[in-house]
């Protein structure tokens, strides 16, 4: 997302944007840190050790501790360099498994978060509450509770969408007729397109002090795993059958999220598009993997 969001910045008259890269800024180390952000007045957040439910499951040490690292030394830096506002991705993986529905933002701290993604939850968690600790006065630190997000350029082991694409694409490839499916595919997703949450970027910078707190950015349409899959099938024009596999795992049910509160403060409120985007999706990957 990080792309699509200094491009849309970079759009906007009088703004200029500083990107540094993970090797010219390290996160994890203040000196950096101080060197970057002097003269800065807003500092966008948005990296983070993530990936596949396998990969948290497999790293919490790992991913708790190194996400807390990082947010902590930035916001200290930030602090100290005076900066006047910060914007932070957060996650739906915030949210416990049994939060009341539909989720909204006063259940981001009801119960444990995900159990699938549990250090990641948390750490994302302990982030936003040491942000509004830190910048809880005079400056502003905005929180965004992003969904599923798809586009473009993401990693297939890190996301259902590119890695069900390039699974398509090589059944294609190998005329396989059969294609293997984990779970039911009735767990639903809040899908939501990467330049549609870097607008929601945009907006949280461009917006006053008042906006400061945590929001749910997310399309606010629920798709089942079973009608995205079919859904790219049909736009690849695969012949060959889904396979479901019960026996294997399938991530949480999926819930209702509730995106009143970044439709009011933020004015985000982003059309449904979403066989256009995977049509997007489809074209860069397949020209990426031919």
């Amino acid at each position: 997302m990080g792309g699509w969001v200094t491009k849309s910045l970079a759009a906007i008259d009088g703004v200029e944007v500083i990107a540094p890269s993970s090797k010219e800024c390290n996160l994890l180390q203040n000196s950096d840190l101080d060197n970057f952000l002097k003269n800065i007045e807003i500092v966008v957040h948005l990296a983070a050790i993530t990936g596949a439910e396998n990969f948290h499951r497999e790293n919490p040490e790992r991913i708790y501790a190194k996400n807390i690292a990082m947010a902590r030394n930035l916001f200290n830096s930030a602090r100290s360099a005076g900066v006047k506002k910060v914007v932070a991705a957060g996650s739906i993986m915030e949210y416990a498994d049994n939060a009341p529905l539909p989720l909204r933002e006063e259940f981001l701290d009801f119960g444990t978060p995900t159990k699938s993604h549990l250090a990641y939850g948390k750490a994302k968690r302990e982030m936003r509450k040491m942000g509004q600790s830190i910048f809880s006065t005079p400056a502003t630190y905005v929180h965004l509770v992003f969904t599923n997000l798809f586009g473009p350029g993401q990693n297939p082991a890190a996301a259902f969408i590119p890695s069900a694409i390039l699974k398509v694409a090589n059944a294609i490839k190998n005329n396989d007729l059969k294609i293997e499916m984990w779970g039911s595919g009735s767990a639903s997703r809040d899908f939501l397109y990467v330049q549609d949450a870097a607008q929601a970027v945009v907006k949280a910078v461009q917006g006053g002090a008042m906006i400061s707190g945590p929001y749910n950015i997310c399309s606010g349409v629920n798709r089942t795993i079973k009608e995205s899959m079919l859904e790219i099938v049909n736009l690849m024009k695969y012949k060959g059958t889904i396979s479901w596999d019960i026996t294997k795992p399938e991530g949480s049910p999926g819930r209702t999220i509730d995106g009143t509160r970044a439709k009011k403060m933020l004015n985000f409120y982003p059309e449904d598009k979403f066989t256009e985007h995977l049509q997007a999706c489809i074209d860069w990957y397949t020209s990426q993997h031919d």
